[in-house]
């Protein structure tokens, strides 16, 4: 089959299914681009385990007076997307069914699933505990 097929049989169907899992940048940045990019051709629906994004590089000029950080409500955002908003972790995938299961919410079915999860920074200390060595610099 074509890409020019592929193409002309999602248009004539369905809106395609996507599920983005993650309300940070990356989640956002996604939704909002599909959106814009696919229009009505796509069914958005946005899963994340907070109800807002805080836009952290400005958290830092806080305590300066500077500014505050930027806090965007994830319901307000998504519904800007004309995207369902689901507050849960995804707790299980079925890439075979295509089922995304969030936690205490009901299965979603997908076509795409996006996982923009993110990272959490973890502290190191920077004295190793007695017994240890720390790790030299390459």
């Amino acid at each position: 089959m074509s890409s020019e097929a592929v193409v002309t049989t999602v248009a004539a169907s369905d809106p395609f299914r996507v599920v983005v899992a993650g309300g940070g940048a990356a989640g956002l940045e996604t939704l909002l681009a599909l959106r814009t990019l696919a229009g009505e051709r796509v069914a958005l629906t946005l899963v994340a385990p907070h109800d807002e994004f805080v836009y952290r590089p400005l958290a830092v000029e806080a305590p300066f007076g500077v500014g505050r950080a930027r806090r965007v409500a994830l319901d307000d955002a998504a519904r800007d997307a004309d995207a369902t908003f689901v507050p849960a972790t995804i707790e299980a995938v079925d890439t075979a069914r295509r089922i995304a299961q969030p936690a205490a919410s009901h299965p979603l079915e997908y076509d795409a699933l996006v996982l923009a999860v993110g990272a959490r920074a973890v502290l190191r200390s920077r004295t190793p505990s007695r017994g240890t060595t720390a790790p030299t610099p390459k």
